[in-house]
């Protein structure tokens, strides 16, 4: 394998892990908010069946957001790198 096959092998690697780092990403926060709004009740607070289901879905949540974050920027970083990787001079 060449080199400018290898690059070119390397380029769309990351930009299929970078894209589907975002979009995993976009999937898990739309996950917890959506999950968030149809646990709402008509006053507008949150209803849950105990104090144990409580912690553990919002723990699940929590965990589920900073997932989420990181892939979105993970994503957005790798495909970001790409477009710019390209201009950079050479040495």
């Amino acid at each position: 394998m060449t080199d400018t096959e290898m690059s070119r092998a390397a380029v769309e690697s990351l930009t299929l892990l970078g894209g589907v780092a975002l979009a995993a990403g976009v999937v898990m926060l739309l996950w917890v908010r959506r999950r968030r709004f149809y646990r709402r009740n008509a006053y507008g607070s949150e209803t849950f069946q105990g104090y144990g289901d409580t912690l553990g879905k919002r723990t699940v949540e929590r965990l589920a957001s900073i997932a989420g974050g990181i892939y979105v920027a993970t994503g957005a970083l790798l495909l970001f790198a790409l477009l710019i990787l390209p201009h950079l001079p050479s040495t």
